[in-house]
């Protein structure tokens, strides 16, 4: 009778002789078990948030995505269709297709379909994580992504993050399919899911240009093998790439395959203030609302023109290389700042902060205690540092893991930001905790158990370890649905959320900026002197404080108050035309002329194609005590070419620039 001998442990993806093989599925019951507590999860957080005002409209980013979608889908003719090719146009063209079918924005419908993709997504982890380190890890993974907190809190918003994140899951599973059988059809099929993970976030090129690097460097593949699949991947991609560029063209009149956001991005991340979040600088932080506006204006400052969204983006880029090139220990200082808070076990906010949800979401908040960065980070460290002596079959989650970051190192961390990083981190933290229970449950081995137990210990405490740039910042959420509750015409709801934002964040002054331009609106001029002296007493450097101060000044008739405050303004901001020119009309209004040349001229000389600057000279020189016909004649000119842009531009101000321009004329005819 001959003994039976058992095969010894496989390597996960390999046969007993060494050779590839391909891994075994978890099974359909395992499947069927984790899309229904994906569907669960999600339907409990989905029943929560349902009433709250931030869930039921989008804002910021994601009402731009909207009136993208309402363009695409001819619901609406917006004016910002020459600004949409700034980002990546495929998550508002199937947000389109949406609308066709409903005629109307649905919160509902669209978040029950990303919802269905996040389901889709953790199935899809669970098997890379099989293919890769077998079964039990697959059903480990699947199960954290079926659960994993941050999915799901950002499928509930209208955002591309579901959408890219589902592909880039199907990209790593391309990639290692590649890997394992490098072929000019898996070639192509790689190249199509990278092109489609492209065009969903165009930022994610980073990701791709690492990970298809990664594969041509790999050891298995040969010159004469890569080269022709790396043309064959190219390939693939270059329907996107022309997608893009022929939507582009049609928006914009110019072909170009990469959008027009790159600089505000690259700038937002690397400044001289930046501290590696997604938060704005000073420069552009009046209100995130308002960060584009911002930028087109300091740019037309900084350049002394008009300027397209395309030059913004070309001026922030070039900006963003000289703060490198000046301060290179600084730049050093903040990809280490970007590193840290990437590894770090606390969600970087953005537009919705994450924690503030917990008060809306009993699911979220209890989930979270096991099913977030927090404690899945050092599993997911712990993991990467298990699988290296498997790198060889685990190589293409390490290139998703290390592409993610060289994008969070290029621009800036935020949690939708950090999350294409996720699938691979799952993955890796199924391995950790499988080999974690399977050397606590075998007999002895004491020191690798204590190894495993203290090294996820010490990964813990350093990944969640206090981090400056992590402060609790919920005023901006306050912010947000006080700005939803004052267009909606809510201004007494508007004032209540601002008094919140001031109270839970009182270093911000946006809040109180915010509730002095309500009291204004409602004529209560009192109230919003109060509310922008504050800010000017406390932050005496933001100009729109002044310029706002100056202006409630201006209407009160109190003339002298309204000079300092303008020219305080100018202060702070020489280079700007608009201080200067609320300087001139001050002094004006003061029957102060002389004076008010000085201003009217510099402002023109920073805004020379600005009618209301051109109007504002001729004016202050036409009532100058004294005046000359040189003068008068200088006014005319000036008058003219106000009239002349104010029609070119159908302004509504062009009644007001002709009657300057009438009463200069009569002046010169009389003189």
């Amino acid at each position: 009778m001959v003994k039976h001998t058992p095969p010894p442990e496989q390597e996960p993806g390999r046969t007993d002789d060494g050779s590839r093989r391909p891994a075994s599925s978890p099974g359909w019951r395992w499947i069927l078990l984790l899309v229904l507590v994906a569907l669960v999860a999600r339907s409990a957080y989905w029943t929560e948030i349902r009433s709250f005002e931030l869930y039921e409209t989008p804002i910021l980013d994601a009402e731009f995505y909207v009136e993208w979608a309402e363009h695409l889908s001819g619901l609406q003719a917006s004016p910002h269709h020459a600004e949409f090719p700034q980002q990546a146009p495929l998550y508002p063209f199937l947000l389109s297709l949406v609308l066709r079918v409903q005629d109307r924005v649905s919160i509902d419908t669209i978040v029950g379909l990303q919802f269905l993709l996040g389901t889709i997504q953790a199935v899809l982890i669970g098997l890379l994580a099989a293919r890769i380190f077998g079964v039990a890890t697959g059903r480990i993974a699947g199960l954290l992504a079926a659960l994993y907190v941050p999915f799901f809190f950002n499928e509930a918003t209208v955002m591309p993050t579901a959408l890219h994140c589902l592909l880039v899951v199907l990209l790593l599973l391309a990639a290692q399919r590649l890997y394992l059988a490098p072929t000019a059809r898996l070639a192509l099929l790689t190249g199509i899911a990278a092109g489609a993970t492209y065009l969903c976030r165009a930022e994610s090129l980073v990701t791709i240009v690492f990970v298809g690097a990664g594969l041509l460097l790999a050891t298995r593949f040969r010159l004469r093998r890569a080269l022709p699949l790396g043309l064959v991947f190219t390939a693939g991609m270059a329907p996107s790439f022309l997608a893009f560029g022929l939507y582009c063209h049609s928006e914009t009149g110019v072909f170009r395959v990469m959008p027009m956001s790159g600089g505000l991005n690259l700038y937002v991340g690397a400044n001289p203030e930046a501290r590696g979040t997604a938060e704005p600088p000073s420069s552009l932080a009046r209100n995130r609302e308002f960060i584009v506006e911002d930028a087109r204006k300091m740019t037309e400052r900084e350049l002394g023109r008009e300027v397209t969204f395309d030059e913004i983006s070309t001026h922030l880029k070039s900006k963003v290389f000289a703060f490198i090139r000046e301060r290179p220990g600084d730049y050093l200082y903040l990809l280490l700042t970007k590193l840290w808070l990437f590894v770090h076990g606390q969600e970087v906010s953005d537009i919705l902060h994450y924690r503030f949800m917990d008060s809306v979401s009993v699911t979220k908040k209890v989930l979270s205690l096991l099913f977030d960065f927090r404690l899945l980070g050092p599993l997911s460290l712990l993991g990467m540092a298990l699988a290296l002596g498997q790198l060889r079959g685990s190589l293409v989650l390490y290139l998703g893991v290390l592409g993610t970051a060289m994008v969070i190192l290029v621009f800036a961390v935020a949690t939708r930001y950090r999350l294409p990083a996720a699938p691979a981190f799952l993955c890796f933290a199924g391995f950790a905790l499988r080999d974690l229970a399977a050397a606590l449950r075998s007999p002895g081995r004491l020191a690798r158990k204590s190894g495993l137990v203290l090294g996820f210990l010490l990964l813990f405490i350093v990944q969640n370890a206090p981090a400056t740039a992590l402060d609790i910042r919920t005023g901006q959420v306050w912010i947000n649905v006080g700005n939803i509750r004052r267009r909606a015409g809510n201004l007494d709801g508007a004032l209540d959320a601002y008094r919140t934002a001031i109270e839970v964040e009182p270093a911000s002054y946006a809040a109180l900026m915010l509730q002095g331009e309500i009291h204004h609106e409602r004529g209560e001029i009192e109230e919003a002197r109060r509310a922008y002296s504050e800010v000017t007493r406390r932050f005496p450097s933001v100009l729109n404080a002044w310029m706002n101060l100056g202006i409630v000044h201006l209407e009160a008739g109190e003339h002298g108050l309204a000079i300092r405050c303008f020219g305080e303004a100018s202060r702070l901001d020489p280079q700007s035309s608009e201080p200067l020119h609320a300087l001139a009309v001050a002094l004006g209004k003061s029957e102060r002329w002389e004076e008010a040349v000085a201003p009217s001229r510099a402002a023109l000389e920073r805004s020379p194609e600005d009618p209301a600057l051109l109007n504002q000279l001729a004016w202050t020189l036409f009532n100058r005590p004294g005046r000359t016909r040189e003068q008068l004649e200088e006014a005319r000119d000036h008058c003219e070419r106000a009239v002349d842009i104010a029609t070119a531009r159908a302004l509504p101000e062009l009644t007001s620039y002709r009657d300057t321009l009438e009463r200069v004329r009569k002046a010169l005819r009389l003189d």
